[in-house]
Order: structure tokens, then C-alpha cells, then sequence
């Protein structure tokens, strides 16, 4: 019996061991993938702000009563950029989800106003389909908007520079609202799709 007991725990302590190890191989792994992904992940708002800062320079010029709202926007997205960069700073606590109330279809108005100078450059139409009434959910405002604006980033991306259609949709189905996102590109590849969710896969060459 006590040579049973002695093979259980070593058993136990190799199995804790050897799940610890790959706890530590997982989480350099994903670490390794979100240090890469930092670089993308802060692209979209800097080329925002960088769009915007160049249209600001000619309305500044002209007198443009719109500078304050150009304002407004610059502001949220270094918020959101420090956001973001702060959580991938501090990996190793979970991300902070704040629920709020918001409005989704303003959310979806606001990232396809943000993504129309780039979608512009890349001769890509952009249509934003709303309703009339107030999309009212729960949700953490500034990682919807994260998550929309990678879709919407993404599909730009893929059209550019031949042109194209981003269509963004909200609807109401039943007792939920849905966001759609589609776009006129090549599409995913089949043998890709299995991987389009693994943390930061993706097949661009940079």
C-alpha cells in the first residue's frame, strides 16, 4: 500500500510537471504571437489618426468648422490605443471587459466613417446600413469596436488596391441585433478557415 501511495503522488507530480511545462510552453507560444501582433494591432488607429491628421491640415487651412469633431475622433482612438496596449502589456491578468450600454448602430457608423479615408485610397465603397432606431445592447464599447474595425480593416486590406464593396450591416433578428460585415475580396481560403481564429494567424507577407 505504500508503495502504491509513493507510485501515485510521483505519478501525480510528473503529470502536474509535465502540465506545467506546457502551460509554460503554451504561454510563450502566445505571448510570442501577441508581441508580433502588437505591431497590427496598433496599426489601425495610428493610420487613422495619421488619415485624420492630414485632413485636419487642409480643413485647418481652409477654416473648416468640422476641426473639433476631426478632434473628437483623434482622441478616442489614442484612448483605445493606450487600451490596447496596456493589456498586451500586462498579459498575464485576463482582459477587462467594462459592459455599458451602446448603441450598435452608432458603433458601426462610427468605424465605417473611421475606415472610409483608407477605403477611399484602395477605390472601395463603403455602405453602412443602419436602422432608424437605436441598436441598445450590452456590451464593452471599446473592444466591439476593436472587433468591427479588424473585420472592416481586414477586408480593405484584401480589395485594395483593385477596389471593391464593404458593406456593414445592423438588423434586428427576433430578439437580438446582428452585425453583418461583407465584402466583394477574394474570400478565405478553405484550407485557411480552420486557422482564423487561432490568436493573430494570418497570411499577409508582413
Amino acid at each position: 500500500q505504500r508503495m502504491g501511495t509513493m507510485i501515485t503522488l510521483r505519478d501525480a507530480a510528473t503529470r502536474q510537471q509535465l502540465e506545467s511545462q506546457l502551460d509554460v510552453s503554451y504561454r510563450r507560444e502566445a505571448l510570442g504571437r501577441i508581441v508580433r501582433g502588437v505591431a497590427h494591432e496598433i496599426k489601425n488607429p495610428l493610420n487613422a489618426i495619421l488619415l485624420r491628421l492630414d485632413l485636419l491640415k487642409v480643413r485647418l487651412a481652409e477654416g473648416d468648422e468640422e476641426v473639433m469633431q476631426e478632434l473628437d475622433i483623434l482622441s478616442k482612438e489614442v484612448l483605445r490605443l493606450n487600451r490596447v496596449v496596456t493589456t498586451f502589456l500586462d498579459f498575464s491578468r485576463p482582459v477587462e471587459v467594462h459592459f455599458d450600454n451602446l448603441d450598435l448602430g452608432a458603433t458601426a457608423r462610427e468605424v465605417t466613417d473611421l475606415i472610409r479615408p483608407q477605403a477611399a485610397l484602395g477605390n472601395i465603397e463603403v455602405i453602412c446600413e443602419i436602422p432608424a432606431e437605436p441598436a441598445l445592447m450590452r456590451g464593452d464599447p471599446d473592444l466591439l469596436k476593436q472587433a468591427i474595425l479588424n473585420l472592416v480593416t481586414n477586408a480593405v486590406e484584401a480589395m485594395s488596391p483593385n477596389g471593391g464593396s464593404l458593406h456593414v450591416k445592423v438588423a434586428r433578428s427576433t430578439d437580438n441585433w446582428v452585425l453583418e460585415v461583407g465584402d466583394t475580396g477574394p474570400g478565405i481560403p478553405p484550407a485557411m478557415r480552420d486557422k482564423v481564429f487561432q490568436l493573430y494567424f494570418t497570411s499577409k507577407a508582413k
